[in-house]
């Protein structure tokens, strides 16, 4: 979770300033509660192609910076 958290800080610029450590395992809980009652799972397969295709593009980022 605190991965995919820090996924979208990075990707989303409308928390800028906002660290991953900011956000509170209390936080993170209520927040997996909610999901977990109200999402439609099939929907799963996508969101987790698309994390999956994040977290790609992120390292071929960091990899091509640090060139």
């Amino acid at each position: 979770m605190r991965d995919a958290i820090t996924a979208v800080l990075d990707a989303d610029p409308s928390f800028k300033g906002l660290t991953s450590e900011a956000v509170t395992d209390d936080e993170v809980h209520a927040a997996c509660l909610s999901v977990a009652t109200t999402m439609d799972f099939s929907d799963v397969v996508g969101s987790a192609e698309f994390q999956a295709a994040l977290s790609a593009i992120q390292s071929a980022h960091r990899r091509l910076a640090s060139e």
